[in-house]
């Protein structure tokens, strides 16, 4: 049986902490905010919208440390117009909820 070929890869290079820590913050677009959504969507490409709220909805949370002057709902307004966000689909009050 013939052997394998042995891989090669690039050598291992050293990075400074504090210029990793910028490229994450850059490419998270946490460096600095976004001017608009239509700006953030084009740098991440999409995010995900949830209907479920329960300390925000989760397409909210994701671009509002990331998008200057983001308010809730400017995602939903940007992708669908003027039309108003979905209602909460589903209002969790504790675990018995589940079971009972």
């Amino acid at each position: 049986m013939p052997s394998l070929p042995v891989p090669r890869f690039p050598p291992v290079l050293s990075v400074e902490a504090s210029l990793v820590r910028r490229f994450q913050l850059l490419v998270l677009g946490l460096a600095a905010p976004h001017v608009d959504v239509t700006a953030a969507l084009a740098h991440h490409g999409y995010v995900q919208i949830a209907p479920i709220n329960v300390c925000g909805r989760m397409h909210d949370l994701i671009p509002r440390p990331r998008v200057a002057d983001y308010r809730e709902g400017d995602l939903w307004r940007h992708t669908h117009g003027g039309a108003a966000p979905l209602p909460a689909a589903i209002t969790f009050n504790g675990p018995t909820d589940v079971w009972d």
